[in-house]
């Protein structure tokens, strides 16, 4: 059976005038030549497949290697930000993914820009791949381990959750949970959001932190607040 948002392996059995017909034993699937890559595939080579809808609902392959799977979550680029549906995402294949605006949050200020970064998982539906954001619990699930991380020290984030009381980022490299309580922020920060947060403690499945610039720097952001509104 052919898993649908995963890599699957097939066996090249020939070539046509489109591109490769490959088997898994059970079905057949075409590998369009404009998805192999530019690669020459050998009759009755073992190769590896993402498999996903193209534009017309039908089940096709690729050689391009997909940042995200169905079994494995990953950065998704945001290339479109459409108010009617929502979001789509690149996950480094042929066809981007919607994130439907059902997903994310009402203030569509608060979406992600285009070229921003989401970390997202796929899901099956429908004969259709659609992604959305990944929650506290399966973040936390995947890297259950907080790394000792020295009080003051700074970090590289994306904003992955936010509500009135808080904004929730996850590091860049190892995608640690940070939570920042709404009293370590000014303004409002959108999903996607690069942020450099300042640690300032630790619970037992995250970081806290801030936003806050240093009290010398918001002195000088309010006294040129207060000069621009005189």
């Amino acid at each position: 059976m052919i898993r649908i948002g995963e890599k699957n392996s097939f066996i090249v059995v020939r070539k046509s005038d489109l591109g490769y017909m490959l088997s898994n034993k059970d079905e057949l699937l075409l590998l369009h030549f404009n998805q192999t890559n530019g690669q020459e595939l050998e009759i009755d080579s073992m190769i590896e497949c993402f498999v996903q809808y193209d534009s017309k609902g039908r089940i096709s392959a690729t050689l391009e290697e997909p940042t995200v799977t169905m079994s494995m979550p990953g950065w998704a680029k945001v290339v479109e930000v459409n108010a009617r549906l929502g979001i789509f995402v690149s996950i480094g294949t042929f066809k981007d993914i919607l994130i439907s605006k059902d997903s994310l949050p009402m203030n569509a200020k608060l979406w992600p820009e285009v070229g921003e970064m989401l970390y997202v998982k796929l899901t099956h539906n429908k004969g259709r791949l659609n992604a959305l954001l990944m929650t506290k619990n399966e973040i936390v699930e995947l890297n259950p381990n907080v790394p000792n991380i020295t009080v003051g020290s700074k970090l590289n984030a994306v904003v992955v959750r936010t509500t009135p009381n808080a904004v929730n980022a996850i590091t860049l490299e190892d995608k640690t949970y940070i939570y920042i309580s709404n009293k370590q922020f000014r303004g409002t920060y959108r999903l996607g959001q690069e942020v450099e947060v300042m640690i300032i403690g630790r619970h037992d499945d995250e970081l806290v932190g801030s936003l806050n610039k240093v009290k010398e720097e918001l002195v000088v952001d309010d006294e040129k607040i207060i000069l621009d509104y005189l």
